[in-house]
């Protein structure tokens, strides 16, 4: 408990610097003692990550990416779903951040926590959209860099049907699209069936 107010009071420090050390002190922390750590995360550390958005620096907006990415696979199994729910507005800032750089690494947060979060398939239904957004930015890399990710997270999530996914492949039961009805997002590549299944399996919970 006194390490996490350590770590509180440099999340709140005004200078910059400071702050970096603390974002860093978090993903060390949740990497070498999680096990004594994820029952101890509270809803104050997880918004002091929050709070560094908004800062005018965009290092520090990446480092709080990371510190949060931490924060909540640290935390995994004791994550509720109103946490997800409370999220969403500002996961839905960082990928429309003016950085690059910050909109990079909240697509990768995302794509771990589709990866490695226990409940993961429960949370999709709140992760999914914000990385949808990624396919339409305006930058080459970061579009590319969303679709590689979500093609990751569908291969993962795919795992337990992929005998199912390559016998429909394998005997034609995937139609063959006009490479030029794929839409522009996706550079002229259809995504593949996994990718398509994901998203189209939590489409009805995401409109």
């Amino acid at each position: 408990d006194d390490v996490l107010d350590v770590v509180l009071a440099l999340l709140a420090d005004p200078f910059h610097d400071v702050l970096l050390h603390g974002a860093k002190a978090v993903v060390a922390l949740c990497a070498h003692a999680r096990s004594a750590l994820k029952m101890r995360i509270s809803q104050s550390v997880v918004n002091a990550a929050l709070g560094l958005f908004a800062h005018r620096h965009s290092k520090v907006r990446v480092a709080g990416v990371e510190a949060l990415e931490a924060l909540l696979l640290c935390k995994d199994a004791s994550i509720s779903t109103d946490l997800m729910k409370d999220l969403s507005p500002s996961l839905a800032t960082l990928v429309l951040d003016r950085a690059p750089k910050v909109r990079c690494a909240a697509l990768r947060m995302l794509a771990s926590w589709l990866s490695l979060l226990t409940d993961r398939h429960v949370y999709t239904r709140y992760l999914i959209p914000h990385m949808l957004v990624g396919l339409v930015d305006d930058l080459p890399d970061v579009n590319g860099l969303a679709r590689d990710l979500i093609e990751s997270v569908a291969t993962h999530a795919a795992a337990p049907e992929a005998e199912e996914l390559a016998e429909i492949t394998a005997y034609g039961d995937d139609p063959v699209v006009d490479p030029r009805l794929t839409p522009e997002a996706f550079a002229g590549v259809r995504p593949s069936l996994a990718a398509r299944r994901l998203v189209g399996r939590k489409m009805h919970d995401m409109l």
